[in-house]
């Protein structure tokens, strides 16, 4: 579905209290997009030929520059959209509102100014449903200011109705002519203005752009209105005059060139005459010389051969061109049936004219390959024949003769044999690069006999075998090369011999005695440590590298070495002829050892060249690349998950688990509360909205949800109830239930439902109407449907549609902004905004249908949708009857009682002691985590140091819960794992299915993005320096702690098939994701790691964040460098290999590797040689540091001279300044979160004295310990509360995080539970912390109604964003002890 952005905007009014007052004391609008008006037959018919002509050329030239799909199609100016957005500069000035002057009629035109006019709105036929019929007239709400002040007395509301129209009307500014066939506007172009007006006059007043009025009724009683009083006198067309020729000669010679002579670059083409003759003239002297010129150049070229090296440049070159090309095609298949179609055509046609001579001259390349020659060449002669007609049809027809003529059809032909010829492009280079690099064979490796006849011969290494052995080293190198690596290669099982290969190829380092062999192992081994993340291990048992290293230089070639020795031994025993043998065999011996020196070095030489461009061009796509591994999601999903509340950033929304769903949800509004803006209608969930209180309070994850929102004085309750027939994932029936809180204030309200297409889903809707308005229609995913609006209470005092084309799924509510129209009824006059009805012609498709009603409170209203599709399947022909009503409302009470029931039995709060209202307060957070499950589709931004910016991910699905519906509606990978700690209690499948959607965005080298930006919803809530994501950058592996939790709370349940086989699954994505933190993450000294993205250049932040490490400010090392050590990863690491060990040991791996990097990570004493500070007692980072940083504002720039007087000045930044240089060592006069990580991820032993000074510190409140929980700041470290930037305010720097205090918590449950001499002490910081925090979340959430993103370490309120029920909801876990 191709979407056309929206440029018409509505102005509701000045800063009123109401939107009815003072309704045209408005500031004048101009839009910023140039609209390009179309042309009335009457100036068509005026044209000369020649202006014609002139006209189609610049009309032609458009394509050339055209960057984006046009905005001036008959789709634009029908719906009154275009395809750029942009953003209306309102003004407040009321000196704006004024009769236009002759002197600025030229600068008020938007023909004439760079601001130009939103484009109209075309005039539809009066409606025939019967709900207009009571409207006198729809008036758009426009921008414009009255033309005169007495226009503006005169209207003052008052709707123009065929009963009062009189003279003065139908001069008035804002009519215009009911007209089907086509929009006259004041910008179209008349051939007599005079005739119009009825004027003599030659000078005209510019009169104010304003989009037409919309009427409703019978069109009979409409009365005709001129279209303008006033206007400009447009010329009817330009054109450049033609010369006289200057020079006979030019003008004799310009007869022997061919008539009418066009050069492929328009810049030749229509100058001067003279010029034009000048120009000729040089074509026709040079052009034999350069004709013979390369015809010797391509005799010279006859025997031209293709290397590797050119192959590459080519196949450089070749990719740039076919992505220009794409794009091309893309922009002109968008166009539609546009008025710029066919000029486009011919452009393209041009540029793939242009592509085809390009190639000509490359095909003398290919003849060495005589099987990719004929066909490129064959291929490349059609696409000629094919565009040379494409073009020559696509200028002789018009547009309206499109239907008879199939240019899409041929257009998609030669897109086709274009990607076909590309294709055997691609694959000849690549087969020359790979048949330059090596000659061996791999057929024999797509079965295992292959890979394990070559494991015995590199293992065993006969002595009578060693050219065998060579041969099969060889081999190895080539099929487990960077160019051999794809997602269609099948050599997976040669993944299995690798312990094997390194095993044999570490022997064959340490004995061989060939420089040549020496250096196909080490590619072998650089090889296999890159296509299998394990190898590393291999690598590090067999000591591979450090042989390798210390091996001594070979001789030149084994045969050589022995003969030599030979030599030796022989001239030695015949000391008689010494001088003699050595004075003969000396020399040739040496001038044959300089000849095959040079021989490899060339050949090495050559290889290394050309591995080199191919390996750096493989690297580029190792980031956008998935892991070679099974997926885990399943294309079709269940049934029961196929409908959901999957759009957490909206109040009310529910969309499918498709890649391209289509979406409804709620939109509502106070009309006495609407500004221009658009501030007043609710959609998405924002922070701005300033609601008391909002939120599920009852969500089981699948099947209904029930929802309050606290809107001022009124109470909003949501909720839905899924049903499941046939294949399309059921039928739904959904509630908005309003009710006044004081009933004694009253106010009307206008509820919204719509409907929305993404762009790409395929499929349609459309509006309806019986009694109330409806939506049918159908997509691939959901069949035939219908969605009925039910009035179940409460009185309805209009109602009204929209059906139109949206920008996008983030500009729905503009588009319902910007189609709001005032109305007044025909007998009461009474006031009220609908929305505008239809605003397409019949062709166009709208992606985007509102239903609106305007109510009386209380009022209540029931929403089904029903599967046609499936209903056929069971019913025929009848519909099953969904529950609304009574009905509906005993079902949701069912369900309510259901949610409690399962609730009490997982958690068991009422058997601890918690009250009715506490409980309430866990159930609403649990359900509102549930109900915060989005369903997201797209690609991330990423970006590696091998690619030159950044590059899309692979499009993808993701299912996960957001931290926060109203800040961070999208995913994030480190919060996911403490989500997964309240998620999985409640429902393990749907845990498991959130990590696997994580885990299938896995790409090859290991990484995941830590941050999922997928969608333009989600885009849009994203500032734009936090788009791109680095595979060098990471996040805390939290979803460890999730697969722990499964694994120890949960064992016998794991072990079902289902659940077993995604753990199976799941198995090699952790195994390169743990490889990757174990590589990447890695520090200089060996069990240390340090997170990467910290920017060691920033001097503008007191300490440089580390974002990677999910604690963004808290205080590291002053100076970033690559010796830093951070203490928090290594236990990171330490944790993940203890959990891959016990996974690898329920699915029967081999864990020895993990078990031995356990072991080595928890050993108590390293840590503390790398992490202890004697000198504090404490865990801590280590790194170059210093304390003694501030902040500093730097001095002014100098004053410019001749500076203006209104320009403010400059204020620079503040930057950080250093009273002391850095030194390296530990970060220990910091302590906090960090601080503790031996102790929250349980490293540290329970025995051991440095745990007991750690139980005192956070006991101690003049470190971390509150009465609400344990800040992430002692008060007296350096940095306690201090900003990071002078814009930056602290934010893990002394505030109390609801996540590390559930660390804290667990690992206290933990401890207090072994023997040992801090047991009982553990048990008391245990029950007084645990206290402390559930008391503090209840009391906040009981004053504001919400959860908050952290809370003050002081006075216990909530700070950050809200509500935030990601991992401040596990405040449930630690109510319930289910650690």
């Amino acid at each position: 579905m191709n979407f056309q952005r929206s440029q018409s905007k509505v102005w509701f009014g000045s800063q009123q209290n109401s939107i009815y007052d003072n309704f045209y004391s408005l500031p004048t609008y101009y839009n910023e997009k140039k609209s390009l008006q179309s042309i009335t037959e009457q100036h068509e018919e005026s044209l000369s030929p020649e202006n014609k002509t002139n006209e189609l050329k610049r009309s032609m030239m458009i394509w050339g520059n055209r960057k984006s799909p046009s905005s001036h199609s008959h789709k634009s100016q029908d719906s009154g959209f275009s395809d750029v957005e942009t953003s209306p500069t309102l003004g407040t000035n009321k000196k704006n509102i004024s009769t236009t002057s002759d002197a600025d009629a030229n600068e008020r035109s938007p023909s004439a100014s760079s601001r130009a006019a939103t484009p109209p709105t075309v005039i539809r036929r009066p409606s025939k449903i019967p709900i207009y019929e009571e409207i006198a007239s729809v008036k758009r709400l426009s921008f414009s200011a009255p033309s005169s002040p007495n226009e503006l007395e005169e209207s003052n509301f008052e709707m123009i109705s065929p009963s009062k129209s009189n003279d003065s009307s139908r001069s008035s500014c804002r009519s215009c002519k009911l007209k089907r066939s086509r929009v006259i506007t004041k910008n179209s172009r008349l051939p007599s203005l005079k005739s119009l007006n009825g004027s003599s006059n030659d000078s005209f007043t510019s009169m104010p752009y304003n989009n037409e009025t919309v009427y409703f009724g019978d069109p009979d009683m409409m009365e005709e209105k001129s279209l303008l009083n006033s206007s400009i006198d447009f010329p009817a067309g330009t054109s450049t005059p033609k010369m006289k020729s200057r020079s006979l000669m030019l003008e004799n010679l310009s007869k022997l060139l061919p008539p009418n002579r066009i050069y492929k670059n328009h810049l030749f083409n229509g100058n001067f005459a003279s010029v034009q003759s000048w120009i000729d003239g040089l074509q026709f002297g040079v052009s034999n010389e350069v004709m013979s010129t390369l015809q010797s150049k391509s005799i010279e070229m006859e025997n031209a051969i293709l290397t590797p090296t050119l192959a590459y440049k080519m196949i450089k070159n070749l990719q740039t061109k076919v992505y220009l090309l794409e794009k091309e095609f893309e922009d002109v298949e968008n166009l539609g049936n546009d008025s710029i179609l066919l000029p486009s055509i011919q452009g393209l046609t041009d540029v793939i004219l242009d592509f085809v001579v390009q190639q000509e001259p490359k095909k003398i390349y290919y003849k060495q390959c005589p099987k990719y020659y004929k066909k490129i060449s064959e291929n490349l002669y059609s696409i000629r024949e094919m565009v040379t007609d494409l073009k020559r049809l696509a200028g002789k027809i018009d547009l309206d003769d499109l239907e008879d003529f199939p240019l899409n059809d041929d257009l998609q032909l030669i897109k086709r044999y274009f990607l076909i010829t590309v294709q055997v492009m691609f694959k000849l280079l690549i087969s020359v690069i790979a048949d330059n690099i090596e000659h061996a064979k791999s057929d024999i490796f797509e079965i295992n006999s292959g890979f394990e006849i070559l494991r015995d011969i590199i293992v065993d290494q006969q002595e009578n075998a060693k050219q065998e052995t060579k041969e099969a080293i060889s081999c190895l190198a080539h099929i487990t090369g960077p160019w051999q690596r794809s997602s269609e290669s099948n050599f997976k099982e040669l993944k299995d011999y690798v312990e094997d290969y390194i095993e044999g190829v570490t022997k064959i380092v340490e004995t061989t005695e060939s420089s040549q062999t020496m250096l196909i192992c080490i590619a072998v081994l650089n090889n296999l440590s890159r296509l299998e993340p394990t190898a590393v291990y291999s690598l590090i048992s067999h000591q591979s590298i450090y042989k390798v290293r210390n091996r001594k230089q070979p001789h030149r070639d084994e045969n050589n070495s022995n003969s030599n020795s030979k030599q030796s031994s022989a001239s030695s025993l015949n000391h008689s002829d010494k001088n003699t043998n050595s004075s003969k065999n000396t020399s040739p011996t040496r001038k044959y050892v300089s000849l095959s020196s040079w021989y490899i070095a060339i050949g090495v030489a050559s290889i290394a060249v050309v591995s080199y461009f191919v390996y750096f061009g493989y690297l580029e796509t190792r980031v956008n690349t998935p892991l070679d591994e099974k997926k885990i999601v399943q294309k079709n999903p269940d049934p029961e998950k196929y409908w959901g509340s999957y759009r957490p950033h909206t109040y009310f929304g529910l969309k499918t688990r498709d890649p391209h769903s289509m979406v409804v949800g709620l939109m509502w509004y106070f009309p006495n509360k609407l500004r221009p803006n658009g501030d007043g209608i609710r959609h998405w969930c924002k922070l701005e909205d300033n609601l008391q209180k909002y939120g599920w309070t009852q969500h089981d994850g699948k099947n209904f949800g029930f929802q309050e929102i606290h809107d001022g004085n009124f109470l909003i309750e949501t909720s839905f109830i899924k049903f499941y027939t046939g294949k399309y994932g059921g039928e739904w029936t959904a509630r908005v239930d309003v009710k006044p809180k004081n009933a004694s204030i009253l106010e009307p309200m206008s509820l919204i439902w719509y409907a929305a297409l993404d762009e790409k889903t395929s499929g349609s809707i459309k509006p309806t109407y019986d009694s109330m308005y409806g939506i049918d229609g159908v997509t691939k995913g959901l069949g035939n449907f219908k969605i009925n609006l039910h009035n179940t209470k409460g009185k309805i005092l209009r109602q009204s549609f929209l059906s139109a084309l949206s920008p996008s799924l983030q500009s729905l509510r503009e588009t319902v902004l910007t189609n709001l129209r005032l109305a007044s009824d025909k007998t009461t006059k009474e006031k009220f905004i609908i929305l505008s009805g239809e605003t397409l012609d019949e062709t166009t498709k709208p992606n985007f249908v509102a239903l609106q009603v305007n109510v009386d409170l209380p009022f209540t209203l029931d929403i089904t949708f029903q599967s046609v599709s499936n209903m056929s399947a069971f019913a025929g022909d009848d519909l099953i009857t969904l529950p609304v009503g009574d009905d509906y409302t005993k079902l949701l009470s069912k369900k309510q009682k259901e949610f409690r029931k399962k609730f009490t039995e997982t958690f068991h709060l009422e058997a601890k002691g918690y009250e009715e209202d506490e409980i309430k307060i866990a159930e609403a957070t649990l359900s509102n985590m549930l109900g915060s499950v989005g369903y997201f589709y797209g690609a991330s931004k990423v970006q590696s140091v091998h690619t030159n910016g950044p590059v899309p991910y692979w499009r993808a699905p993701l299912l996960t819960a957001v931290p926060s519906r109203s800040f961070f509606p999208r995913g994030f990978l480190w919060d996911e794992g403490f989500h997964g700690l309240l998620i999985s209690p409640w429902d393990i499948d749907m845990e498991l299915d959130i990590i696997s959607h994580w885990f299938d965005l896995i790409n090859i080298e290991g990484w995941i993005p830590r941050e999922q930006i997928l969608g333009v919803e989600a885009l849009a809530r994203v500032p734009e320096q936090f788009v791109i994501q680095h595979n060098s950058n990471g996040n805390p592996p939290t979803f460890f702690l999730t697969l722990k939790h499964l694994l120890d709370k949960y064992p016998e349940e794991m072990l079902k098939n289902t659940r077993i086989g995604i753990l199976d699954k799941l198995y090699p994505r952790l195994n390169a994701w743990f490889t990757w933190f174990n590589t990447t993450q890695r520090g200089e000294l060996l069990g240390t790691y340090r997170w990467r993205g910290r920017d060691a250049s920033s001097i503008t932040e007191l300490n440089p964040k580390t974002l990677t490490s999910g604690l963004d400010d808290f205080p590291r090392a002053s100076h970033p460098n690559d010796n830093e050590r951070h203490i928090d990863l290594r236990c990171w690491i330490a944790f993940a290999s203890g959990v891959m060990t016990q996974l690898g040991n329920l699915l029967g791996k081999n864990t020895e590797k993990y078990e031995e990097t356990f072991n080595y990570l928890t050993d108590n004493q390293l840590l503390h040689e790398q992490h202890f500070s004697s000198k504090t007692k404490t865990f801590a980072d280590y790194g170059l540091h210093t304390d003694s940083v501030v902040l500093k504002r730097p001095p002014p720039p100098p004053p410019v001279k001749e500076k203006n007087p209104y320009e403010q000045p400059t204020i620079p930044d503040m930057i950080r300044v250093s009273f002391a240089h850095p030194e390296t060592r530990f970060v220990d006069t910091t302590f906090g979160y960090v601080n503790l990580f031996p102790f929250l991820l349980q490293i540290i032993d329970a025995q051991h004295p440095s745990f007991g000074m750690i139980l005192k510190k956070m006991r101690d409140p003049e470190l971390l310990w509150t009465n609400h929980g344990l800040r992430s700041l002692a008060k007296n470290s350096p940095l306690y509360m201090k900003r990071n930037t002078e814009h930056d305010p602290p934010y893990w720097r002394g505030q109390i995080w609801i996540n590390i205090n559930y660390l804290a918590l667990k690992s206290l449950y933990h401890y207090m539970r072994i023997e040992g001499p801090y047991a009982d002490q553990a048990k008391e910081i245990y029950q007084d912390l645990r206290k402390n925090v559930v008391s503090n979340v209840i009391k906040q959430y009981k004053l504001t109604g919400y959860i908050w993103e952290q809370y003050n370490d002081e006075t216990g309120k909530g700070s950050g964003c809200y509500p935030f029920t990601g991992w401040s909801a596990l405040f449930v876990t630690i109510m319930a002890e289910k650690y």
